[in-house]
């Protein structure tokens, strides 16, 4: 009866980084936080790469030295998703380097490829009579050649029938989707409707990572989602709290069902122990907080409620990214509210662009233009 741990995103950098060249850690087995005889997946938030050229992108590079796959191994991860927004930061050789490095460690790594045909493949895992099918994918940002279809399997409803379609009744499907919002809580209605397609298509679980905090969970159709467990190994200048907590999701598979399931809740520790298991006392107080989301996503009206104020505290940001503000006129648009300011026709132009979907992928189009990246 195998037991199956999922963990969040990976990325050994700052001051986990001589942690893991050292191998001066503890592992997940001796912290006890997974069990030595199970499967540990994660999903690797950076290449292992040592060649390369850095991509034009909106937001930070990630990568860590190839030699790491063999730390990451030794930490306890056997299994990882490399279908992320991370993953194509050093472009195809970064991509090529990380999965040969992988590989050659002997980790099983899905979700990302040459093509889209190869990321699109699920990774198999037979475990102790089970068979345990992985399948990653993340939403489209720079992790993704348009011309050549290499990088990360890209989270968009054809892609997920066609891939989830081919589901064996006798295997346990596990989806891995880098999606959501960041900081926020819950799923957005789009992501909750995706990952309940996810389950009718044959998905027994489906776990969102990337959104940087623990979120909420809900059981569907015999299975589960969670969306949001927070970050697993993420050094970074973060003040936010939520940064530094996170959950493993365990999983109990028996005759290819799920027979039970929990939360690990735990800190990170970066540059000394990299990550410990919660205490009691704040541990049972995070459950619960969890468990209280999870009721909030379950009750339709206090959800909606929820994402909308989630949209307007976030109006002025998005109002930035839309119409292409410096630094300055972010500023000034956060204390004066001038984009309000666009005529009423003007927004209902912009409205009707991002609602309708042959407008948004001409808009896709021409601002995804290497020109424009």
């Amino acid at each position: 009866m195998p037991i199956v741990t999922i963990a969040g995103d990976l990325a050994p950098v700052g001051r986990n980084l001589s942690i893991f060249e050292s191998r001066s850690f503890r592992s997940l087995v001796e912290l006890g936080l997974c069990p030595a005889d199970g499967i540990a997946a994660a999903n690797l938030e950076c290449p292992l790469s040592d060649t390369g050229t850095p991509i034009t992108k909106g937001g930070p590079n990630l990568r860590v030295p190839a030699r790491m796959a063999g730390a990451i191994k030794e930490f306890g991860i056997s299994t990882v998703s490399l279908a992320n927004n991370h993953i194509l930061d050093y472009g195809e050789k970064g991509l090529d380097e990380t999965r040969e490095s992988l590989t050659r460690e002997g980790i099983g790594w899905f979700g990302a490829g040459a093509t889209r045909e190869e990321a699109a493949k699920p990774l198999t895992v037979e475990a102790g009579g089970a068979r345990i099918e992985f399948f990653g994918f993340a939403e489209k940002e720079y992790n993704y050649s348009a011309k050549l279809g290499a990088g990360a399997s890209i989270l968009e409803t054809p892609a997920l029938v066609r891939s989830l379609r081919g589901v064996k009744d006798s295997s346990f499907a596990i989806a891995m989707l880098h999606a959501g919002n960041e900081y926020f809580e819950y799923p957005s209605p789009w992501l909750r409707d995706t990952c309940r397609l996810a389950v009718e298509l044959g998905a027994k679980v489906v776990v969102c990572q990337h959104s940087h905090c623990i979120g909420s969970y809900e059981r569907y159709a015999g299975g589960l989602i969670v969306y949001g467990q927070g970050n697993f190994v993420f050094d970074s200048a973060s003040t936010r709290e939520s940064w530094w907590l996170g959950l493993l999701v365990q999983l109990q598979i028996e005759e290819g069902t799920l027979k039970k399931f929990g939360f690990v809740p735990f800190r990170q520790d970066p540059g000394k122990n990299v990550v410990v298991p919660l205490e009691d006392g704040p541990k049972e107080a995070l459950l619960a907080a969890f468990e209280q989301r999870s009721m909030n996503l379950r009750d339709e009206a206090t959800y909606l409620e929820l994402w909308d104020q989630f949209c307007e505290r976030n109006r002025r940001m998005y109002q930035s990214h839309l119409f292409g503000l410096g630094k300055f006129s972010r500023r000034a648009n956060k204390l004066l509210s001038f984009c309000d300011l666009v005529p009423r026709q003007g927004q209902r132009n912009i409205g009707n662009a991002l609602r309708c979907q042959s407008h948004l992928e001409v808009l896709r189009h021409l601002y995804s233009r290497e020109k424009t990246c």
